[in-house]
């Protein structure tokens, strides 16, 4: 129930005047606001029952919380996995377009660029500052009388970022080398925003799908 002060005041001031019913309506009213303020036993009681609740459910929750970074820990090392297994595949197939390439990856350079081969292989480079690269198809031979090497990659199914990094691995080779370089990326197909990406580009790159390797060699003969 809520304290009416004016009420409380009429009634003092027509017993004791004005102004000792102003002092005691003030005394009541600070009474009645402390009262308020004040905390029953029973409401204590209920009180340390919604504590300990609550302090039930934090350490719940940071239990549930330390399965839950288990749980991700867990999950990052199976994803980690999975991408190691999946680059091993990437990198079987890559090989595997190499494998299928090479027996006619001379008659190829020849028929489609003039290029006579005398080098035919998969090798590491290794730089000067220490750094290496690796390279899918490495060619070397001449053109016109002069130094050609021929740098191929092998993807399954090339992607932007492919071009990307083989571009970059081109402009490695040739700081480090004197002769001219061509490069070329081999598919077994390529996406239509992936060709386009190439071609608008890294034009000097040539793209060529697997079938087409062995059709460009066997038009010789």
């Amino acid at each position: 129930m809520m304290l009416n002060p004016f009420k409380i005041y009429e009634n003092l001031r027509q017993t004791f005047g004005d102004e000792p019913a102003k002092a005691l309506t003030g005394v009541l009213g600070q009474m009645y606001e402390d009262l308020t303020n004040v905390v029953t036993k029973v409401e204590f009681n209920e009180l340390k029952e919604i504590v300990k609740v609550l302090a039930q459910k934090v350490e719940e929750l940071a239990e549930a919380q330390k399965r839950t970074e288990e749980t991700v820990r867990e999950l990052a090392w199976g994803i980690d996995d999975l991408r190691k297994q999946v680059g091993g595949l990437s990198a079987d197939v890559g090989y595997s377009i190499e494998d299928d390439c090479i027996p006619y990856i001379e008659q190829f350079a020849l028929n489609q660029y003039g290029a006579v081969i005398s080098v035919v292989d998969r090798r590491y480079l290794e730089y000067p500052n220490g750094k290496s690269d690796e390279i899918n198809l490495y060619l070397e031979g001449e053109l016109k009388g002069e130094k050609i090497y021929m740098i191929g990659e092998s993807k399954s199914k090339p992607g932007k970022k492919d071009f990307d990094r083989f571009n970059a691995v081109l402009k490695r080779f040739k700081a480090h080398v004197k002769g001219n370089v061509k490069g070329f990326m081999i598919g077994y197909h390529f996406p239509l925003e992936v060709e386009q990406y190439a071609k608008s580009v890294y034009p000097d790159i040539d793209r060529f799908k697997t079938f087409e390797i062995r059709r460009t060699a066997e038009r010789a003969s």
